[in-house]
């Protein structure tokens, strides 16, 4: 937690850290297998890896907005779109009661005895504002593990396309997962385009505390 206050001298600095607790893996596995039997296990989608945090919106001093997400979806490593999604969810956290854990060693499992993790409640029901969220499928580039990058095609039929960035005529179409852009290249075909980014609105009363940022100027005086 950081001193956004432009006039404060300890503006920029940390006061404080807090526990932000991401859901259960074992929730997001249950979903996702609701859903499709036998397409998420114990590791498959990994909190802290593929489950996440995304961003975090300040609604006032004490409340947020945090997104999480088990990054699955059509993408880079998914084109076909194959796995089930579980996890696009927006959490309402309030840091009032939270602890401090500045000074304390944290483990990955459990929290030291007395520490008390931010409040969380999960939100989107209709109300009188609308909250606006959008992806960018980190712009359809992604690489091999060799560092090669390459643009993602998608045709929404389970197909897709690895082209030499900005490029429409250096393609491989459903190559393996390894095979490197470097021969036997043909030109994109027709009906395929750029994983896609995606706004959706919602109307919520989570914003129901929500207090504008103040603007400011330059920096703070000495």
């Amino acid at each position: 937690m950081y001193d956004n206050d432009h006039a404060s001298p300890s503006y920029g600095t940390s006061l404080k850290q807090l526990v932000y607790q991401l859901e259960p893996q074992a929730a997001v596995a249950a979903r996702i297998n609701a859903v499709t039997p036998g397409n998420a296990n114990a590791t498959d989608p990994r909190q802290g890896r593929n489950i996440g945090v995304s961003a975090i919106v300040a609604i006032n001093d004490v409340e947020f907005l945090v997104l999480e997400r088990d990054n699955r979806g059509i993408g880079v490593d998914d084109p076909a779109g194959a796995r089930t999604v579980g996890s696009k969810r927006v959490f309402k956290i309030n840091i009032t009661t939270a602890t401090d854990v500045t000074d304390k060693v944290l483990g990955l499992d459990a929290l030291p005895a007395g520490t008390v993790a931010v409040t969380k409640t999960l939100r989107l029901k209709n109300g009188d504002l609308m909250l606006l969220t959008g992806n960018d499928n980190d712009y359809s580039v992604t690489q091999t593990g060799a560092g090669e990058q390459f643009d993602v095609y998608v045709d929404f039929k389970g197909n897709f396309a690895k082209c030499v960035l900005d490029s429409l005529t250096e393609c491989k179409v459903n190559p393996a997962a390894d095979d490197p852009i470097t021969q036997n290249l043909v030109p994109l075909p027709s009906g395929y385009q750029l994983s896609p980014g995606v706004l959706h609105a919602f109307r919520t009363s989570a914003l129901s505390g929500y207090v504008e940022p103040n603007r400011h100027t330059g920096k703070p005086s000495d």
